[in-house]
């Protein structure tokens, strides 16, 4: 069984995620009525996808979920 971290965030913090390739911030940039943006920065070896396409079986294209780098 996994635990959450549930921590706040205004506009422009963010959090650290250590990774054997680097380090991968994600931040605040914009808060919204009902919506949050976020934003990443993260080595070229990290791919990011939004949790919903990964629930319905995408897999990432070589190269078109890279951010970072």
């Amino acid at each position: 069984m996994s635990l959450a971290l549930i921590l706040s965030r205004r506009k422009n913090e963010g959090v650290v995620i250590q990774t054997p390739y680097g380090p991968v911030r994600v931040f605040v940039t914009e808060i919204s009525w009902r919506r949050v943006k976020l934003g990443f920065e993260a080595p070229a070896e990290i791919r990011i996808m939004r949790e919903e396409l990964l629930e319905q079986g995408a897999q990432p294209e070589p190269g078109a979920c890279v951010v970072g780098g």
